[in-house]
């Protein structure tokens, strides 16, 4: 039905608390203000449209050793929070890497190996946040690195070795024909 990218070439650090996306130009973000209001998005719910938040392209070097909170709208201020209204779900890399990717495809090197491409559901989501008018006409995606830290006072922060990469995030609304 419809399909907009929110970001390219994501490559998240070890050392970055949360990644902060949004898209780079205007047109898209004029686009997705239209298709986000209240109005548009209520008529497009009740004829049975789904939005999707698909990363596509997911893939790691080595195994990754944690995940990431996935968040919609979360304002710059505000802490993330799984059990905020900005918390969509969870970005997990299992089975991503590329002894795991190679196993996948029989043991086979080669052609066509672009990385997994990961969805989540964020129609209710999406919709409880443009309800209470929260969205403030942006879309942005967080992506907040999880895992277990050395130490209990330490920020998680995954091995560097793992150079986890996604092509493209995606919001799409799809209608089931």
């Amino acid at each position: 039905m419809a399909s907009f990218i929110l970001a390219r070439n994501v490559k998240p650090t070890p050392d970055q608390a949360r990644i902060d996306l949004r898209p780079e130009d205007s047109d898209t973000r004029e686009r997705l203000a239209k298709v986000l209001s209240f109005d548009m998005l209520s008529k497009t719910i009740e004829n049975g449209a789904r939005y999707t938040l698909t990363f596509e392209g997911v893939q790691t070097e080595a195994q990754l050793d944690g995940y990431f909170e996935v968040y919609l709208g979360l304002p710059r201020d505000s802490k993330p929070d799984p059990d905020s209204p900005y918390y969509v779900g969870n970005l997990t890399f299992f089975g991503t890497d590329e002894e795991s990717r190679r196993s996948a495809r029989g043991g086979h090197a080669g052609h066509g190996d672009f990385g997994t491409s990961i969805t989540l559901d964020v129609t209710e989501p999406l919709k409880r946040l443009v309800e209470r008018r929260d969205l403030k006409n942006e879309m942005t995606v967080t992506l907040v690195p999880m895992g277990v830290s050395k130490s209990p006072n330490e920020r998680f922060s995954f091995d560097a070795k793992a150079n986890p990469r996604i092509d493209a995030i995606l919001l799409k609304i799809e209608k089931d024909e």
